[in-house]
């Protein structure tokens, strides 16, 4: 612990559970209540309190029982997996605390991955999924562009969380450009432009299917109404079966 000139005031050593072994306290008068993954240190029982239940540091657990139950994992008393790459600050569910390093990689990934140098396997990153959308042969008005289009908006939740994480971890600025991405609008019909069919195509074919449709059921509609008289009633299961 320092000061706010940066001056030596504290320092400690710690089992890996977290136990303090042995402090030094070079002023004489610095207090420090808190321990690893910033526990305060109930130095009466010897405890370290974690907002929501009690963790010790001898046996590296918790000694009351996790309150959201089964949505903490199956133990009920496990800190973490380990305890030097997991967090739990509020002693509810332990989470992975990744280095720099691994995080600059899923945020470079969900960016620029190209999946046709991995035998088409995976998902492009969105550098490659804006490209295929705006020129893909599914444009506006399918199923595939739809699909397309949440697809490309759940990557940029992922690569904002992963910002987010990049930030929370004190890895600095984030890389160049991530943000634009993370945050761009998704590709409009009108940006489309596959040149393989014109647009003009695609509008008029989907107007022509929508009119047919429509002209369709008129004539059923009409085609049936005489079938509904009494007289006639017994000519209605003919009726239907004709196209």
């Amino acid at each position: 612990m320092t000061d706010e000139d940066g001056n030596l005031l504290w320092f400690g050593n710690y089992t890996g559970w977290g136990k303090l072994k042995s402090e030094t306290n070079i002023s004489g008068t610095a207090h420090q209540p808190f321990r690893l993954q910033n526990q305060y240190c109930d130095r009466e029982t010897g405890l370290h309190y974690n907002f929501f239940r009690y963790y010790e540091p001898d046996a590296g657990r918790f000694v009351n029982q996790d309150p959201i139950g089964l949505f903490g994992g199956s133990n009920f008393y496990m800190f973490a997996f380990n305890i030097s790459r997991w967090l739990d600050p509020l002693g509810l569910k332990g989470k992975s605390k990744r280095s720099c390093e691994e995080i600059g990689q899923d945020i470079d990934r969900l960016i620029n991955r190209d999946k046709r140098k991995c035998n088409n396997g995976g998902t492009h990153g969105l550098r490659h999924r804006f490209n295929e959308q705006i020129n893909g042969r599914n444009g506006p008005g399918t199923q595939s562009w739809k699909t397309h289009e949440q697809e490309i908006k759940n990557q940029q939740k992922s690569l904002r969380d992963r910002l987010q994480e990049w930030n929370d971890s004190g890895c600095g600025s984030p890389p160049s450009g991530a943000w634009k991405w993370a945050t761009k609008p998704v590709p409009q019909p009108k940006q489309w432009k596959n040149p393989a069919v014109p647009r003009s195509t695609v509008e008029t074919g989907a107007k022509v299917v929508a009119g047919a449709g429509a002209a369709y059921i008129v004539y059923r509609i009409v085609r049936f109404l005489p079938s509904l008289l009494p007289p006639l009633w017994g000519t209605i299961p003919a009726n239907a079966a004709i196209p």
